[in-house]
C-alpha cells in the first residue's frame, strides 16, 4: 500500500449543509460500514479564521488496516475533502509528511 494524500471536492449546492452536518454525516457512514473502524478524533476546528472538520480514524478495506486524517472546509456550498491515508503499520513513520501537506491547503477569500 502506498501512502497518499488527496483531495476531492463535492458539490454541496442546494443540500443545507454545514460542518456540523458534515460530521454527523460522515461519523454515522463509518458507523453504518461495520467492521472494525475506530474513531481517534472527530471535532470542528478553527484554523487562521477559518473553520473546518477534523477526522482522525482507521479502519479495515479488504483485509487490509489503513488510517485516515481527514480535513474538511465548506465553502460557497463546496465540500474541499482533503485526506492523508496510511498502513496502520507506516502511520507513524508518515504522519509528519502527511499532516504537513493537509496542514499546507488554503482556501482563498
Amino acid at each position: 500500500f502506498s501512502e497518499n494524500v488527496n483531495l476531492m471536492i463535492q458539490n454541496l449546492q442546494g443540500m443545507n449543509i454545514d460542518l456540523q452536518k458534515y460530521k454527523e454525516i460522515t461519523e454515522q457512514q463509518l458507523k453504518e460500514l461495520g467492521g472494525e473502524s475506530k474513531i481517534y478524533q472527530s471535532a470542528i476546528l478553527t484554523k487562521d479564521q477559518l473553520s473546518h472538520f477534523r477526522m482522525d480514524y482507521q479502519m479495515t478495506q479488504e483485509n487490509r488496516t489503513l488510517r485516515f486524517t481527514a480535513m474538511c472546509y465548506i465553502k460557497d456550498e463546496k465540500a474541499y475533502l482533503l485526506t492523508f491515508t496510511s498502513s496502520v503499520e507506516d502511520y507513524e513513520k508518515f504522519k509528519n509528511a502527511g499532516e504537513s501537506i493537509l496542514k499546507s491547503f488554503a482556501l482563498t477569500p
